[in-house]
């Protein structure tokens, strides 16, 4: 590789690292999100909750500190891409492909926030490496041992974990098919699910969740499925969109295991919606597509499409203090009411118990406010005493008789009815 190609590279590289790590806590703390800091595992495996309640415990319920676990994973997930591609294809543009990854929007956006997919993106990569590296030395038992681990701990991070398992099980089944059961590597990945099924029968409400989402998306292939995909993917990630139909044309040539990452970033939000942002995560996969693209370019052309990227990177998610783009996220183009407001409205609330919150709120007002929360819909709020919060963007906003208003921004007001009212909605 030519000098200047690589000084390209790592410049490219370390930049898809930083945009990871800044604007860290600009985006609000969704529903989602919130379940997984205050460990509500209703729907999920307990691994990632585990971790976090972890890292609360030693530093204290800090939004950067939780999200700095995200983002460090997001970054390891760039060396995996490396690795992987080291392992598959050689040395040769192994960084490339880790550029490519470091520069995917919408791995880029979820690296900053706590959610589950980027963990299992992490997981998935992490596995793939380690099973190539096992079919290397079959008969190696810490090779083995190395494979159930990663295996398990894919399965316990998201309901959906188990999938890229079964994907190398049907591989291996096809590959060992006279012999497939005697084959140590199809022995420990059964393995490996055995227990997420124990757990899965124990905690029936995590797979009736999952189905749930499945039947409200409703099965069939249909062309309005596909276009919801799409758009997602180009409002995600944009410019990258072009690179992954670049790269399509080389899937036989990239081989089965990275088809397979492919297919799983096609397929989840098949299955469970591509109104789930968060699932543009898995898209990384395709960087591995784009580097047999770009590989095809002329030096000067390729050095084009990667500054083109890096761009739509910038624009999508570079620090809103430095550029406005109206390609930017959502979630990063200003800074959520709730962080820099929460201790504001705790102070007003210090020493109450107990209040009432207004819908719509989730679990995010649980993060958010200290005291125990009582939710309820405006319809249902009779004989209510105390401290209430409510969202000014109400639809219809309620006026309580005999309450006071305590504090009242542009976002939030915050009610107190003493015990001897009545607390009736007008």
């Amino acid at each position: 590789m030519k000098s200047n190609l690589k000084i390209t590279l790592w410049v490219a590289l370390a930049f898809g690292v930083v945009l990871r790590a800044v604007n860290v806590l600009d985006a609000p703390v969704t529903t989602d999100e919130a379940q997984f800091l205050l460990g509500v595992p209703h729907s999920q495996p307990p691994l990632i909750f585990w971790l976090l309640t972890g890292v609360q415990w030693l530093f204290g319920p800090d939004l950067m500190m939780t999200r700095a676990v995200t983002v460090l994973v997001g970054i390891s997930s760039l060396a995996l891409v490396y690795l992987l591609w080291k392992e598959l294809f050689g040395e040769e543009h192994a960084l490339l492909a880790a550029v490519i990854a470091a520069l995917v929007p919408g791995h880029i956006a979820f690296s900053r926030v706590v959610y589950l997919d980027v963990y299992l993106v992490f997981a998935w990569l992490g596995l793939a490496y380690v099973y190539v590296r096992t079919l290397q030395n079959e008969k190696d038992g810490l090779s083995i041992l190395f494979l159930f681990v990663t295996a398990l701990l894919a399965t316990f991070i998201k309901s959906q974990g188990f999938m890229f398992i079964g994907l190398l099980l049907l591989h291996r089944f096809w590959v060992k098919r006279r012999v497939v059961f005697s084959d140590p590597i199809v022995q420990v990945l059964i393995l490996a699910l055995i227990p997420i099924a124990c757990y899965f029968v124990a905690h029936p409400k995590i797979l009736a969740t999952s189905f749930a989402n499945i039947e409200r998306e409703a099965f069939g292939l249909s062309l309005g499925r596909l276009l919801d995909i799409a758009t997602m993917w180009w409002e995600q990630n944009r410019l990258f969109t072009l690179l992954m139909l670049a790269g399509v044309p080389f899937l036989k040539r990239a081989g089965w295991l990275i088809n397979s990452l492919c297919l799983l970033a096609l397929v989840l939000p098949f299955l469970f919606g591509a109104g789930h942002i968060y699932y543009s995560a898995y898209t990384i996969a395709f960087a591995f597509l784009g580097v047999f693209a770009l590989i095809q370019m002329k030096e000067r052309v390729r050095e084009g499409a990667l500054l083109l990227l890096g761009l739509n990177a910038f624009l999508i998610l570079g620090p809103r203090q430095l550029w406005e783009s109206p390609w930017q996220h959502e979630w990063f183009r200003e800074r959520a009411y709730w962080n820099d407001n929460a201790d504001k409205v705790n102070a007003v609330l210090a020493g109450a118990d107990e209040i009432t919150v207004v819908t719509p709120v989730g679990h995010e007002a649980r993060w958010y406010l200290e005291p125990k929360i009582r939710v309820l819909a405006p319809d249902a709020l009779t004989n209510v005493t105390g401290y209430i919060v409510q969202m000014t963007n109400l639809s219809q906003p309620v006026t309580l008789t005999g309450s006071i208003v305590v504090h009242e921004d542009e976002h939030v007001r915050v009610l107190f009815i003493a015990a001897d009212e009545t607390g009736q909605a007008e």
